[in-house]
């Protein structure tokens, strides 16, 4: 509230210096996820994550042939994740680059990628272009 005095304004700055402290730093990305279930919690390597996929107010995480439940947004997740191993594939997926194994060109024009598992994951038209950047392809 104004006016304000010198000490309110210290207290103030050493809060918010706190509260960057806090937030991950450019560089410095998740290496575990905390999945509640059952009363329980359990964690997740990020190594071990082969796709993250958008279902309703949760995250699902697929690892192996496990699935996991996590109450994030997929835009929270794609900002932590470390960009060199995860990319974006659609509005609703997320993939481990190390993971793909095939580019697929759909009937229509739509794209998707199979993974070594050989789960198959939609890629959007918008995020094609970065996708085969990212792997390499011309």
């Amino acid at each position: 509230m104004k006016p304000f005095d010198d000490e309110r304004f210290a207290q103030s700055l050493q809060r918010a210096r706190k509260r960057l402290r806090a937030v991950p730093r450019q560089g410095q990305y998740r290496e575990r996820i905390a999945v509640e279930s059952r009363g329980q919690v359990r964690v997740v390597a990020v190594a071990k994550i082969d796709y993250i996929t958008a279902s309703g107010p949760y995250a699902e995480l697929h690892v192996g042939e496990k699935t996991f439940a996590v109450r994030e947004r997929m835009q929270t997740l794609a900002e932590q994740l470390d960009p060199s191993m995860f990319v974006r594939v659609h509005r609703s997926a997320i993939v481990r680059l190390d993971r793909i194994e095939t580019l697929l060109h759909r009937p229509g024009g739509d794209y998707a990628v199979r993974l070594k598992s050989g789960a198959e994951v939609d890629v959007s038209r918008a995020r094609r272009d970065e996708l085969a950047q990212r792997l390499g392809i011309k």
